[in-house]
């Protein structure tokens, strides 16, 4: 399982994720930068952009769960933990 450190890693880094999910959103390009790299300084990638990350290939929900979860100290059904 990879953090959503290493999602954001694995995929570039900020500017890559910022240019492979800007097509999705409704949002200009500098401010979206910006909140990757927030994202990036927080290590985690916000709810709301999960399925998006998976519609892209970057992760998918199971693995995006998993991470939030371990991080909150909460343990997934073993369907989901099973998924990642």
């Amino acid at each position: 399982m990879r953090t959503h450190a290493q999602i954001l890693t694995d995929a570039g880094g900020a500017h890559a994720v910022a240019r492979l999910i800007l097509p999705h959103i409704a949002v200009d390009e500098v401010t979206l930068q910006k909140r990757v790299r927030a994202w990036v300084v927080s290590k985690s990638i916000p709810g709301e952009y999960w399925a998006l990350f998976e519609s892209v290939g970057l992760a998918s929900i199971a693995e995006l769960a998993a991470d939030a979860a371990d991080r909150k100290g909460v343990a997934l059904p073993p369907n989901v933990a099973a998924a990642c």
